[in-house]
């Protein structure tokens, strides 16, 4: 009788709209796949965004690597993922942690009046995601694996009640959606 695999794991990068080539850079190496593989992970997913640095390493250590620029959604691979690796911007941080999901968010240094910095030490202080100061490789292998372990506090779900009683405070009628449009 053949064995079953054992569960494998899946990483999604994501940079959003813009470019961080030195992430991709940093995560294009064997090293870094070699550690992947190390830690169960057997399936890489990239969104390289605006970027001109494209991935050149297709698989290495039982790890399949496929990367693409923009999809209509990225929905797909925030709900497949184990683990999330972003830039941080604050709609790629809400993203994954309104799903639920391990996120090691990266800084990307070299952005003038960097307040990404502020949005990622604010979440990272509240103790929802892991933060890496810079996208070199040495400092992403180690915030990996502590992405992974790190006892995080579950990222609170939306409450718009404040949203439906300006509305309804300024217009005189509940929105729909509210408690108070309901039969």
């Amino acid at each position: 009788m053949a064995e079953r695999p054992g569960p494998t794991k899946r990483l999604f990068l994501t940079v959003g709209t813009t470019s961080f080539d030195r992430l991709v850079d940093a995560v294009d190496q064997i090293t870094f796949l070699d550690k992947l593989a190390a830690l169960g992970f057997s399936r890489f997913i990239m969104q390289i965004g605006k970027g001109e640095r494209e991935p050149r390493v297709a698989s290495h250590a039982g790890v399949s690597v496929e990367w693409f620029r923009f999809k209509p959604t990225l929905d797909d691979e925030i709900r497949a993922a184990d683990l999330i690796i972003s830039h941080a911007g604050a709609g790629s941080i809400l993203e994954a942690l309104r799903a639920q999901k391990r996120l090691l968010v990266v800084i990307n240094d070299a952005l003038m009046d960097n307040h990404q910095t502020e949005v990622a030490e604010a979440m990272h202080d509240d103790n929802y995601l892991t933060t890496a100061t810079s996208p070199a490789p040495d400092v992403l292998l180690t915030k990996v694996e502590e992405a992974l372990v790190r006892p995080l506090d579950p990222y609170p779900p939306c409450d718009r009640s404040k949203f439906y009683e300006a509305i309804q405070r300024h217009t005189g009628v509940p929105p729909v959606g509210s408690d108070d449009t309901q039969d």
